[in-house]
Parts: structure tokens; sequence; C-alpha cells
């Protein structure tokens, strides 16, 4: 019997090369931006810490804590979903 699979055939003129490269880029400065606000969340909590805990109650630390660490994976992954949404399941 013959292969009926359906082939997805590319128009794409453009090395191969040159596009994997630039799907490097693009997650490259995702990757360098999430550790640049992996780092920020915790020079903030360090200062915080220092400076504005002991004002403070427990609770009101703790809410702090969790806002800020949600905001930082808020940021992060909205950079990381349009990525994904972009490229997909890319082989």
């Amino acid at each position: 019997m013959a292969n009926v699979w359906p082939v997805k055939e590319s128009k794409d003129d453009r090395p191969q090369t040159a596009v994997k490269s630039a799907n490097i880029r693009r997650m490259a400065w995702r990757g360098v931006a999430s550790l640049f606000v992996g780092l920020a969340w915790v020079v903030f909590i360090v200062l915080f810490a220092l400076l504005w805990a002991p004002s403070l109650s427990l609770f009101q630390n703790i809410v702090i804590l969790i806002a800020s660490l949600v905001a930082a994976f808020v940021l992060v992954g909205i950079m990381w979903m349009a990525y994904g949404m972009q490229h997909g399941w890319e082989p």
C-alpha cells in the first residue's frame, strides 16, 4: 500500500540554519531577561528585608513576598508565552 499520510511541504526558500539561528537568538534574550528578573527579585527582597520589613507585621511581609514572586513569575511567563505561541511544537 502507498503511504497516505499528509506531508507538510515547505515553501520557505531560506536556509534552515538561518531560521534556527534566529530562533536561538529569540530564546537567548528571553533567557537573559529571565535571569535579570530573577536577580532583580532577589535584590528587591534583600532591600525590602533590610529597609522596610522591620516596620511591617509578619503577615504584611509574607503578602509582599508572595505578591512580588507572583509578579516576577507573570513577567517571565508572558515573555516565554509569547515565544511559545509564536513557535509552538516545532520539531
